[in-house]
């Protein structure tokens, strides 16, 4: 598997847990470390509302002592949550002090974990990063493999799920990552396994079509319900990996390109603007508008002209 590395360190560390407390104070750690590390601070409240949260970092840095202020500008929040990290990587960690929190908001801090393995590790196979045999062995052993992300609706966003808070995030299956997954296993002639990714992320469509009459920003990879918004274009089927695993490209004219051959295991016919393609198991045949047939043997690479 490819994996997170920091950007100043290069290393790609497990995170470890640190401190917990609760509202505004200081926190005495004393920690050193043989290699620096990044902390990430998680802030948690009770409500929605705006906290004017300030974050002290004393320690000591590759360069020396170090004060480092995150201010309250430079926070992000999601609703009642907020995720931030130093900009320092440090080699002794002395105090943290949390500024303009809640007596009950929940403050955790460790280390960034780099080891957490997702969904965005994939993308270089669409970007024909790999050489084949890594490829192969990224595909085979990381992204179809059923325990971490390949489930019954596609594949999730996270390989492991931390908590159960994260379930709506880690078991999502999002259409645009299914999109860009999929392409990447066509590049390295995985039709089979593609086809097997839409089929599992369309049966989660319409599933939601069925019981929900619409589609979601994003569907459990276990269970196949819906998560988040409603109608949500991210939500929509995959058509443009549809058409580029069953080898169909529509173009001006009435024509259209026929390459491989039908990975699904049943035949399919695509219609547009009056063309219809059929494609089968080892046949294709084409209708035009005015109604004549071509009748094609698979595997093909052809351009079908109406002429």
């Amino acid at each position: 598997m490819y994996h997170y590395r920091d950007r100043d360190t290069h290393r790609s560390l497990a995170g470890k847990a640190l401190a917990k407390r609760r509202g505004s104070g200081k926190l005495k750690l004393k920690r050193s470390y043989t290699a620096p590390v990044r902390l990430l601070i998680r802030v948690q409240t009770k409500d929605k509302a705006f906290r004017r949260l300030e974050v002290t970092i004393k320690g000591q840095t590759s360069s020396g002592a170090q004060a480092e202020l995150i201010k309250r500008q430079d926070v992000q929040w999601h609703m009642e949550n907020a995720a931030l990290t130093s900009r320092e990587v440090y080699t002794q960690l002395n105090e943290i002090e949390v500024a303009g929190l809640e007596p009950n908001d929940q403050v955790t801090i460790s280390t960034v974990d780099y080891t957490q393995e997702d969904q965005t590790l994939f993308l270089p196979l669409w970007a024909g990063i790999p050489e084949e045999r890594h490829a192969a062995s990224l595909i085979e052993r990381g992204l179809l493999d059923t325990d971490r992300f390949y489930h019954p609706f596609g594949v999730s966003a996270c390989a492991s799920l931390p908590c159960p808070p994260a379930e709506t995030i880690c078991l999502s299956v999002q259409m645009p990552w299914q999109q860009l997954i999929g392409e990447g296993l066509l590049t390295y002639g995985y039709y089979s396994e593609a086809a097997q990714l839409i089929a599992r992320s369309m049966n989660a469509v319409i599933l939601n079509l069925k019981q929900q009459h619409a589609f979601y920003r994003a569907y459990h990879a276990e269970r196949g319900v819906g998560i988040g918004e409603r109608n949500a274009l991210a939500g929509l089927a995959p058509l443009g990996l549809f058409l580029q695993t069953l080898g169909v490209q529509f173009l001006p004219g009435s024509r259209l390109r026929l390459s491989g051959k039908n990975p699904f295991p049943w035949p399919v016919t695509v219609k547009y603007r009056g063309l219809s393609v059929t494609r089968r198991s080892d046949q294709s045949e084409v209708t035009f508008p005015d109604g004549r047939t071509v009748a094609l043997s698979d595997p093909s690479d052809t351009l079908v002209c109406p002429e």
